[in-house]
Order: C-alpha cells, then sequence, then structure tokens
C-alpha cells in the first residue's frame, strides 16, 4: 500500500525530473566553504526547492487539463497524444480537487521558507522573492509567448543555485553567477527537449514553445545543439580566463550524453525504429523495464538523456569545485 502510493505520488508530480534541481542546489552546496554554510538555512532551502520543483511539475499538468476543460472537453475524453502525462488526474485515480490541494501544499511550504527567510535577511531576499513570483505568475500565460523553456532555465539553472547560496551563507558569488549561466542553457535544452517530443500535443492545447519558432523539428533540434554547445562554451571561457578553477573542465566528460541526446533526437523525428539501449555512460535510466512494457521508452530515453545531461554536468562541477576549495594539491 505505501509503496503504491510513493509511487502514484512520484508519477502525478513527474519527480523522476527532481535531480535537475537537486543537482543545482548540489552546486551551491558545494560553492560554498562549510564553514560559511548555515544548515538550518541549507535544509529550508533544500525543502523549497523540492516543493517549487515538484509543485511546479504537477501545477503545469493541472493547467493542461484545466485548458482542456475550458474548450468543453470532459476528463475521460482529453488524450495528450498517447504520452502519460497527468495519467493519475486523466484515470481519476487522484481527483483534480486533492491535485489542486497537492500543489497549493507544496506551494504553501515554499512560501513559508520565504516568508522565513525575507525575516532573517530583509530586503536583500525581497528582490529574488519579487522577480520568482513574477516568473511563477508568467508562466502560466508564458506558452502564448512562447517563453515557458526560458522561464524554467532561468528559475532553476540561475536563479535557485544563486538564492540558494545566497540564503545558505549570506553573501553572493559573482563567478557562481556566471558559471550559472551553463545551467541554465542545460535546463532549457532539458525543456527544449520535452518540447521537441510533445510538439502535437503542446499544438492541441494551443501553446507556443521554444521548440515552434524554429518553425519546424530539425531546426529545433539545431537550437538544441548550439544550446549545448553554449553551456560548454561558457565553461571553457571560465576556465581559460581563471575565472573558475580548471579541474571544472571535467565536466566536459559529460559530452558523450550530449552527442547521443542530439543524435537520439534525428532518429525520433526522422521516425527511426532504432533500439533504444541505455549504457553505463548515459547515467541512471530508472525504471526502464517497466517504462518499456508502458511503450514509453522512446519518450524517456530521450527525456533520461537530456535529463542526466544537466545533472551530471552540475554535479561533476560541484564536485571539482569541492575538491578545488579544500584541496592543497589544487590551487
Amino acid at each position: 500500500m505505501i509503496k503504491k502510493i510513493i509511487k502514484n505520488f512520484a508519477e502525478l508530480t513527474r519527480a523522476y525530473s527532481l535531480p535537475v534541481s537537486l543537482s543545482a542546489f548540489f552546486v551551491a552546496l558545494c560553492w560554498a566553504n562549510y564553514e560559511q554554510v548555515n544548515k538550518l538555512h541549507a535544509l529550508l532551502a533544500l525543502a523549497s526547492v523540492i516543493c517549487l520543483h515538484l509543485g511546479g511539475n504537477l501545477f503545469d499538468d493541472i493547467l493542461d487539463v484545466v485548458l482542456r476543460l475550458k474548450k468543453g472537453e470532459k476528463l475521460e475524453e482529453i488524450d495528450f497524444c498517447n504520452c502519460a502525462k497527468a495519467r493519475l488526474i486523466l484515470s481519476k485515480i487522484i481527483p483534480l480537487k486533492a491535485a489542486f490541494a497537492i500543489d497549493a501544499l507544496f506551494f504553501g511550504i515554499a512560501i513559508a521558507c520565504g516568508i522565513y527567510f525575507f525575516a532573517v535577511y530583509g530586503i536583500g531576499i525581497l528582490g529574488i522573492t519579487l522577480v520568482c513570483a513574477i516568473l511563477i505568475l508568467l508562466y502560466p500565460i508564458s506558452s502564448k509567448f512562447f517563453a515557458s523553456e526560458l522561464i524554467i532555465g532561468a528559475l532553476f539553472g540561475y536563479i535557485l543555485p544563486n538564492a540558494c547560496f545566497y540564503v545558505m551563507t549570506g553573501n553572493t558569488s559573482l563567478n557562481l553567477a556566471h558559471f550559472s549561466l551553463s545551467l541554465s542553457l542545460l535546463i532549457v535544452a532539458l525543456a527544449h527537449a520535452h518540447s521537441i517530443m510533445d510538439w502535437e500535443n503542446d499544438e492541441k492545447c494551443g501553446k507556443k514553445t521554444l521548440a515552434m519558432v524554429c518553425q519546424n523539428k530539425q531546426n529545433a533540434i539545431r537550437a538544441l545543439g548550439w544550446m549545448i554547445f553554449g553551456a560548454y562554451l561558457n565553461l571553457g571561457i571560465l576556465v581559460s580566463l581563471y575565472y573558475i578553477n580548471g579541474i571544472m573542465i571535467f565536466a566536459c566528460i559529460t559530452i558523450p550524453i550530449a552527442v547521443e541526446l542530439i543524435n537520439s533526437m534525428k532518429s525520433y523525428v526522422a521516425l527511426e525504429n532504432k533500439e533504444l539501449k541505455p549504457r553505463w555512460y548515459m547515467g541512471a535510466m530508472e525504471n526502464w523495464e517497466e517504462i518499456k512494457k508502458q511503450n514509453m521508452h522512446y519518450f524517456m530515453y530521450r527525456f533520461y538523456l537530456a535529463r542526466n545531461l544537466a545533472v551530471y554536468f552540475a554535479v561533476f562541477c560541484a564536485l571539482a569545485r569541492l575538491i578545488a576549495i579544500n584541496s592543497p594539491f589544487v590551487s
């Protein structure tokens, strides 16, 4: 029973994407010296990150369902082009009202943490809070202006690590701010890859995604390649300028994942029936056999690649930063 509840909760909130935010939090944690970190603030920041991420995922599904209901469709008639999006809501395993309540709880916890940080830091945290609030309020309509992926990248790739660093240490870091541009690009790339695969459903819902700006899927894949290239280029520039430690170039070990992501997206768009076989260097692809049984492997394989690219890039850079701070042999 408990196992089933956990499984349904993970599916409802799309928890498989949570490592993206956790890795950005890990970057902020490793960027600071251990002595600098306020442990209570670190725990509250972590709770905020988890709640905002899972709440955002659930809100996205609720929004899509509500938009379809407003078009006159009945709940049981809604079909997201054969993908498992909002499956628990559509099958009434979890009622729409219950999903609303769960989402309200997530955002309530995040807001409570924000109020606490405001009480501690005062005006210092107000600017970050206002920017986040504006972006979150804009998100529901951002798909009308091709901006939803950019907002996701800004929130989870740029603001998240810098805000977490600030609330944990009471300081800011200019080189973290510059490095976060790479994280933002990879998270935008993740959302962009998702949009390419969800093109038909987004059109049906009336969404306008960044992928659609490219006019066709082939151009969208080229744009995906430029986003990923930009992330590595930013890292290389920062290392070459000695702005961050050279050991962080170790994150380039993730390039094979990037190459496989681009190639697999090309085969997806070309409708090639290629065997999808996870390799060790591609990272974790949890519940793979079950996903294959549900015939969702064609989608999740690419999503996992995009997710793992963002996560492992962040983790390797964070660990390199940690080594650079603490090792007497690395300067």
